[in-house]
């Protein structure tokens, strides 16, 4: 047999990234050996292509060699060395065979992320057994365009996926090393959780050897630049090991390389021996450096037997230290257990007790308004009737009667008078319309009224002949009544905190949260009749108004999760606002219809915890649309699963990082996998979507192992897909001073202008020290830096509130911040302060700004309405020209495929010949055999 050659023994630059597959000038350079690399040295590459490797010599000549035994033939005389190696190479096959089962299969994984472009001569370093770092290279975009990087990548790797993060150098640092190719690199892990890459040396796009030496914090995304020697960094080509000696001692083996061009580094530089060790700060720094000669003393045994003893002292001390809390531990489950029994049975008490209570509470609760059924049985007799025009179901709507006349006894109109009236319509309908003008609004009585009459029609659905007399007292007899009711439901946002804003379309809706007036109580007509009422924005005119909906509301009012979906507003748990009280029910409500629809009741007895103060997005696969719930802070989980924490607070509430998913279709809950630095339990954090399967999640208050709460001021990026959630954690650098301190209870929103860099804006919120924080801050996720923005106390000195955000252009953003507390005193935010809008401009810079702010008075005059036409319509009037760009670029495609279409259509006319000419050759040499065998006959 024919032997088969030795594999090529791979350079050190393969190694780290992969071969070269386009030779650069510099390759053919050392390819054609040392004669023609002198007469070409000093030229310049024109074509920019520099991404190859320059180190290919001595690769050469063993490939040479192995070619030539290649070409021996089989029968030749002498041992053959290539056949007993591949007798050894079969009896390792066979083993390995044995080891894995007989499966040697390649595959491939899928790519998620932002994975790196066709790159070589890079290194990658693997940190765990499912994470690996890759950092600088050489990488070539899609116009075959060679750029030498110095970007990092954190992958997160998985039997069939590979997560690709890409950090880049952010703009407001300097201590980051230059774009580099050919260089070394290791990692270091000295058991503690902040895993190094250090690297050194190589060359950069201008072909210049680097001298330099850096090591990069993987969990803090930061680098620190070391101060070696010139004869350990300044080489290309090489290679670097690390040698764990003790937690606080490193040694780094350089090895190899050229010192100049193609100048290989000689003794007694070969292999050099770098000394990191922690000063009294905890920072790395250099120590001891040694060459070949000082490797071969007594003073190095001395010392690395030193350093050894010193690295099994502490790994024997820290080996011993969980040892001793084992039994303690098994003990604490138990007493844990036999804990949780009781409180369960206690629970199954007060749950039958509280069952017993709520059927004796519905039997002997009295309506204080009216006697429904009375009322419900006269509506029955009405026909179609018609208020002011515009007809109307003729039902009576009980709740509406009971929400009108809780605003008249709110204005001060005594009940037992407004029911005279009603005896009196007659005198009424004969008395005089007042003509008076509002000096606000600059209309008239009638004008307030009937816009009035027309959101309550379009807010009810029912009508009685009781709500017709009320509304023709409001409509004719008192103008200050009419005013005031007409301010109570338009234009004003009441108090609130504990809420959510959520955008649908050009419109903003905000339900319940914590105001003045709500019980906090789990369920009462009261609670009901102010839940049933959603406040709606429109940027167009700036007013609120007051609308009313059918069904049942969630019970769940405060610190509830909230999301979108197309028209669909969702809402998962909150608490009701007596003590201990959780929720995990998810509730839909229709924009168009006004309507309440529960999807999943509160169900004590469900894997997913009852609980408030968490986050939720929304995303989309496959068609179908899921939810997906985060942390949060609320009652002790009835399961603690597996991939999740729990943690129990000295108050007896739970803080949990919990992942629950919901699939809207099938109305399944489910469990995705944790991948990454997932946040520890948390509870009042933002969280927003960024794209369909990315979210921004901005911290709030964090629960470790211990119990101990902490205000944190990291941010995570969130990888979503329909099995796992890939976690990123970006804590802020130490050389970094531009960067909002921990907090809770904050507001956020997402920007998107339509470019590639959205932005995450937060404003507010409380210290560690209970503190209200009076600051706004836009974090750039793509750059990963901060801008702390210049807005007006009254705008971001607030805690408990609400972030929206309206894109008017891409150059000019609309902030929407409403409600929220103003001190530790729990005190609402009051008018004209409830709702402000702050609005973003970019200078001449592209920097964001800010520009003018309003509050509610500013909202109501005509200067407010042109504002916004002027802004609405600078993104328009560029519309028509894209418009007229796309019909151009898809008219240009049509025409594209119109002559791909008659290339395609002559080719098959031809491939039609041809099967012609094929069928009538085969027809005559058929003819032929014919002729031969008659001949034969």
């Amino acid at each position: 047999p024919i032997p088969e050659p030795k594999k090529r023994r791979k350079s050190s630059i393969e190694k780290a990234g992969g071969g070269p597959t386009k030779k650069s000038k510099v390759d053919e350079d050392e390819e054609a050996g040392p004669e023609t690399e002198k007469d070409n040295k000093g030229e310049k590459e024109d074509n920019g292509d520099k991404d190859e490797s320059k180190m290919e010599t001595e690769d050469k000549d063993e490939s040479k060699m192995e070619t030539e035994e290649e070409k021996a033939p089989s029968g030749a005389t002498g041992t053959d060395p290539v056949t007993n190696d591949q007798d050894d190479s079969k009896e390792d096959e066979k083993e390995k065979d044995e080891d894995n089962g007989g499966e040697r299969k390649w595959n491939n994984p899928s790519i998620i992320g932002q994975c790196i472009p066709p790159a070589s001569h890079f290194i990658i370093e693997k940190i765990n057994n499912t994470r690996a770092v890759l950092f600088g290279g050489v990488e070539t975009d899609d116009d075959a365009k060679t750029t030498y990087t110095n970007n990092i990548y954190i992958l997160e790797i998985s039997i069939n996926i590979v997560f690709w993060q890409c950090i880049r150098k952010p703009e407001a640092i300097d201590q980051w090393p230059v774009g580099r190719y050919a260089h070394a690199g290791a990692i270091i892990i000295t058991g503690s959780d902040c895993p190094m890459l250090v690297i050194s040396g190589g060359e950069d796009d201008n072909y210049d050897i680097l001298d330099d030496c850096w090591i990069f914090n993987i969990t803090q995304h930061s680098w620190i630049k070391l101060d070696v020697p010139h004869s350990v960094s300044k080489r290309w080509a090489h290679s670097l090991s690390v040698f764990i000696m003790s937690p606080h001692c490193v040694w780094i083996i350089t090895d190899g390389g050229y010192d100049k061009r193609q100048t290989l580094v000689t003794n007694p530089n070969i292999v050099m021996i770098t000394e990191l060790v922690t000063n009294s700060k905890g920072e790395w720094t250099v120590g001891d450096t040694l060459d070949t000669n000082g490797m071969n003393n007594e003073e190095y045994k001395k010392k690395y037997q030193e350093q050894l003893q010193t690295g099994r002292r502490i790994e024997l001390e820290e080996y011993q230290k969980p040892r001793k809390r084992d039994t303690a531990d098994i003990e604490r489950t138990v007493q844990a257990l036999m804990k949780c029994l009781e409180e369960k049975e206690r629970e199954l008490r007060q749950s039958q007790e509280a069952v017993r209570r709520y059927q004796q509470q519905a039997l002997t609760d009295d309506h204080w308004v009216i006697n429904k059924d009375e009322v419900t049985s006269n509506s029955s007799r009405h026909e179609r009737k018609s208020i002011t025009g515009t007809p109307v179901i003729p039902e009576v709507a009980y709740r509406v009667i009971s929400e009108c006349i809780s605003g008249i006894r709110r204005c001060g109109i005594d009940l037992h008078l407004l029911a005279e009236k009603l005896l009196e319509k007659k005198i009424i309908n004969n008395r005089q319309k007042r003509k008076a003008t509002d000096e606000h609004s600059g209309r008239t009585t009638d004008q307030r009224m009937d816009q009035l009459l027309d959101i309550i029609k379009d807010s009810v659905q029912q009508e009685g002949k009781v709500f017709e007399y009320i509304l023709e007292i409001l409509k004719d007899e008192d103008t200050i009544l009419a005013n005031k009711l007409y301010d109570d439901m338009i234009n004003q946002l009441k108090g609130r905190a504990s809420h959510h804003t959520v955008s649908v379309g050009d419109s903003l809706y905000v339900w319940a949260g914590k105001q003045d007036g709500l019980p906090g109580v789990h369920d009462s007509e009261e609670k009901s009749r102010i839940t049933s009422n959603i406040q709606h924005f429109t940027p167009s005119t700036g007013q609120w108004i007051t609308r009313g909906t059918t069904g049942t509301p969630p019970l769940g009012v405060r610190a509830y999760c909230c999301t979108a979906i197309n028209d669909q507003l969702y809402y998962f748990g909150g608490k009701c606002g007596h003590h201990g009280c959780y929720h995990n029910s998810i509730t839909q409500l229709d924009t168009v219809s006004l309507q309440w629809r529960e999807l999943e009741p509160t169900d004590a007895t469900r894997p997913v915890m009852k609980r408030c103060n968490g986050g939720m997005i929304s995303f989309e696969h496959d068609g179908v649309h899921h939810l997906l719930m985060i942390g949060g802070y609320g009652s002790k989980p009835a399961v603690q699963l597996p991939h999740y924490k729990y943690i129990e607070l000295s108050n007896g509430n739970w803080r949990t990082n919990e992942h629950s998913m919901y699939n809207l279709s099938s109305r399944k809950w489910s469990n995705p996998s944790i991948i990454g630095q997932c946040i520890p339990p948390a509870s009042n954090f933002v969280i927003e979507k960024i794209n369909n399967t990315r979210a921004v999640l901005f911290d709030g208050s964090e629960t470790d192992d211990d119990a101990k709460t902490a205000f944190t001021n990291n941010i995570y990026i969130l990888e979503i897909s329909i099995s796992t959630v890939f976690w990123q954690c970006i804590k802020k650098p130490e050389a970094i001073d531009q960067w909002p301190v921990g907090r809770w209870l904050h507001a956020g929103a997402i920007i998107i202008t339509g470019s590639d860099c959205p932005m995450l804006v937060i404003s507010g919120g409380y210290d560690k020290n209970h503190d209200t924080l009076d600051d706004c801050w836009i974090f750039g996720i793509t750059q990963h830096s901060w801008i702390k923005l210049d807005v007006p106390h009254f705008v971001s000195k607030r805690w408990a509130h609400s972030l929206s955000v309206f894109i008017m252009s891409p150059h000019c953003v609309w902030i929407i911040t409403a409600g929220g507390y103003v001190d530790i005193r729990w005190t609402f935010v009051t008018n004209p302060n409830i709702v402000m809008i702050t609005e973003l401009v970019t200078n001449s810079k592209g920097e964001w700004t800010v520009g003018d702010t309003l509050d509610t008075n500013g909202m109501n005059n005509k200067k407010y309405k042109k504002k916004y036409q002027l802004q609405y319509q600078k993104p328009r009037k560029g519309d028509t020209a894209n418009i007229e760009q796309t019909v151009q670029a898809l008219m240009k495609s049509l025409e594209e495929k119109e002559r791909e279409a008659q290339v395609y259509h002559q080719q098959l006319q031809q491939k039609e010949r041809e099967e012609a000419e094929k069928d009538q050759e085969i027809r005559r040499y058929r003819h032929q055999l014919q002729e031969k065998d008659r001949e034969h006959q």
